[in-house]
């Protein structure tokens, strides 16, 4: 799309679009005997690509007054025929329909970066609470058994979409019957929730997951969305007040007009993690 220009900057690259378009028809007329309405109509289309839609209105207009002054005998200003109408209708239409598209391409490219802009935000708002809590989101397709995560902390080998069992294997052996016996019951109740414990690292970690069966926006088939978040390795010893923070971060972070229901689910249930934790401080 054009950069963004003064209304004074429109209407002189509309008017000096309209001007040498308006030359090159005169000068066909006089090489040719023809007159060639159609450059008239370049001027305009030229005036929208390079200067946006307010300059192509001023090219129209300025292009009316010389398709105007083209019409025989060239520079009478006499438009007494129905032809002539016709000719004077058929460019004024063509044009404002070229303003009309480049408007609704302009309009459509400011939503575009308007929405990109407020993605940006709330992945910063993210990016900070993944930092005051660590938590991750995933999506598991119960049908298939393929796991889907988001990987804030680059611990994880970076995978679209992995076999459960992959996703399951930092789990001891009895976590992993728990956490699939939870699976069975979260398609049965639409809700999953477990603690456990991750031996990936050199000591265990206490993980708590969450989650929710949703339809798949495209398909329609079941989809289990949900967030794992860290629990501390003392959580009698916390301090309830560490996480206001997070709660108030979430709680702006989900205000957002750019999060999809998927996202708003996620901070929904990372909400509901973080109300269960300060739960067990009290």
């Amino acid at each position: 799309m054009p950069a963004a220009r003064t209304l004074p900057q429109c209407g002189a690259f509309g008017v000096a679009a309209s001007a040498v378009a308006f030359l090159l028809a005169l000068w066909s007329l006089r090489t040719t005997g023809e007159n060639q309405f159609t450059l008239m109509v370049s001027g305009v289309a030229v005036a929208c690509w390079v200067a946006g839609w307010r300059a192509g209105l001023f090219s129209m207009v300025a292009g009316t007054v010389g398709v105007c002054l083209l019409l025989p005998p060239p520079f009478s200003f006499r438009v007494d025929s129905a032809a002539d109408v016709g000719r004077v209708l058929i460019f004024v239409v063509t044009a404002a329909v070229i303003c009309a598209i480049t408007f609704g391409l302009h309009r459509r490219s400011q939503q575009l970066q308007a929405a990109a802009r407020s993605q940006q935000h709330s992945q910063q708002w993210l990016a900070a609470a993944q930092q005051l809590v660590r938590f991750w989101t995933w999506e598991i397709n119960p049908e298939t058994e393929r796991i889907k995560w988001a990987n804030p902390y680059n611990e994880l080998e970076s995978r679209e979409s992995a076999p459960l069992d992959i996703g399951l294997s930092t789990l001891s052996a009895r976590d992993r019957a728990r956490f699939r016996d939870a699976l069975a019951r979260a398609a049965a109740t639409g809700e999953l929730s477990i603690e456990f414990e991750s031996v990936s690292g050199r000591e265990p970690r206490r993980l708590l997951a969450k989650g929710r069966v949703v339809p798949d926006v495209v398909t329609g088939a079941p989809r289990l969305l949900g967030v794992t978040i860290e629990l501390p390795p003392s959580v009698p010893n916390v301090d309830p007040s560490t996480f206001h923070g997070l709660d108030d971060l979430l709680s702006r972070l989900e205000s957002s007009a750019s999060l999809d229901h998927n996202a708003r689910l996620n901070i929904a249930l990372a909400r509901q993690a973080l109300n269960r934790i300060v739960a067990h401080t009290g």
